[in-house]
């Protein structure tokens, strides 16, 4: 499907935002994943995974030249005869690989009933053609090199409860922005970033709770 409109200059000649592209074929992904579960002791549980997801042949947006021979009203005006179409690359590839692991802490502290869950990720993302940043952003999920949360609660009375959430990650703009060198000087002062989220619940009677809750700490 084209896109093109009449320039009042010329209203008998058409000038071509787009041209339609009928010998699109389809990307073509591949993605590799396996896991490994371990229990440690009665209380600990560890989910181990690694994964690889790869994409060739991507459609990508560039331009082209027109062909005047089959749309004969196109005009350029005072630009040259290009318009945009969608294409398969032959070159372009990227690949996204990684590991992630789950923790669970069950009744760590008896006495304090203390339980948690421990999930970390470290993922790489390597492109043969870094230009093509649009086909990057739209295939690959933002996704930070290094991320990491930790979820901790405990019940030290019976009418208190206490949860804390702690969230990190670390070159979390890599993917978006695949040279290291412009990474460095946009975000030379971010390198990541670290949050923590308290609640507290107080049971003061059956159907009454109070609840105190700080955020980004």
């Amino acid at each position: 499907r084209s896109l093109a409109y009449i320039p009042y200059e010329q209203t008998d000649s058409l000038k071509y935002l787009a041209l339609p592209s009928p010998s699109l074929e389809p990307e073509r992904y591949k993605s590799v994943e396996t896991g490994l579960q371990i229990k440690l002791g009665r209380n600990i549980t560890a989910n181990l995974s690694a994964f690889y997801n790869e994409i060739t042949n991507p459609i990508v947006n560039t331009a082209v030249p027109i062909d005047i021979d089959r749309y004969p009203r196109a005009t350029a005006g005072s630009d040259s005869l290009w318009a945009n179409s969608y294409i398969n690359s032959d070159e372009a590839i990227s690949r996204l690989y990684g590991v992630q692991a789950n923790v669970l802490f069950n009744n760590i502290i008896p006495r304090y009933k203390l339980n948690g869950e421990l999930n970390l990720s470290l993922a790489q993302q390597s492109d043969e053609a870094p230009e093509l940043l649009e086909f990057i952003v739209s295939n690959i999920q933002l996704m930070p090199r290094h991320m990491g949360q930790l979820s901790l609660w405990a019940t030290p009375h019976k009418n208190l409860r206490i949860r804390a959430d702690m969230v990190w990650m670390t070159k979390w703009l890599r993917v978006l922005i695949p040279f290291e060198e412009l990474y460095s000087k946009v975000f030379s002062d971010v390198d990541g970033y670290y949050t923590i989220d308290l609640t507290a619940n107080i049971i003061l009677e059956h159907n009454l709770t109070l609840t105190f809750k700080a955020n980004n700490l």
